[in-house]
């Protein structure tokens, strides 16, 4: 984006500028996607870019939804140099209760702060193994996505042990948000089979909760 950009709220019922102010410098250098994402009393930007590293930089910045006002702003690599062609440059952010996860980080919505490792104090990232050109969906303390087959890791469990997620094979998800959970079921319309990967079972499933 080229030249002062702002961003604006207005009225639903009138139409009138409640407020307008410039998106941040980091925001600005989006090229290859921009998502703005509303929740309670916050206002989330996300967009990315290519850097120097030839990999994706996320920048993210978060709002005060009734003044405009710049809570935090945070930027981070993707982590996958050389795959900016596979889906990795246009991944959507997930608000999950008072978390943020712009893959593969997840961040504090109040603050801006990484959440750290069950391991460490360095920051938790989520690597997705094989194929992640889908992105990510989430319902309760769950997040859904493709790590080649559909997975489902459970926040609740893997930030506090580290226990690896769950997969689905032999079948795939499609290339965007593919995964919906909703009304107590997890759905996966089949939106694989214009896709070249062979992978054989190509069919709409649901699935109920065990417990």
């Amino acid at each position: 984006m080229d030249g002062p950009v702002s961003l604006v709220t207005l009225s639903c019922e009138t139409g009138r500028v409640l407020w307008r102010k410039p998106l941040p410098i980091s925001i600005l250098k989006s090229r290859n996607i921009l998502y703005l994402q509303a929740y309670e009393n916050r206002l989330i930007a996300c967009g990315s870019h290519g850097d120097a590293r030839n990999d994706t930089t996320y920048s993210v910045a978060c709002f005060d939804h009734s003044s405009g006002s710049l809570n935090w702003e945070a930027f981070h690599e993707k982590g996958k140099p050389g795959q900016m062609f596979h889906g990795e440059q246009v991944h959507h952010p997930v608000i999950m209760k008072d978390l943020l996860i712009t893959e593969p980080v997840i961040y504090q919505l109040e603050t801006g702060v990484p959440v750290a490792s069950f391991q460490s104090n360095d920051p938790w990232f989520l690597d997705r193994p094989g194929h992640s050109c889908g992105t990510l969906s989430a319902g309760g303390d769950c997040l859904f996505f493709r790590a080649t087959n559909p997975t489902v890791l459970d926040l609740s469990e893997n930030l506090a042990s580290g226990e690896s997620s769950i997969k689905l094979s032999p079948s795939r998800t499609g290339c965007w948000i593919n995964i919906i959970p909703a009304g107590g079921l997890v759905m996966i319309p089949e939106a694989s089979a214009g896709c070249v990967c062979h992978f054989s079972l190509q069919t709409s499933m649901a699935f109920l909760p065990r417990r």
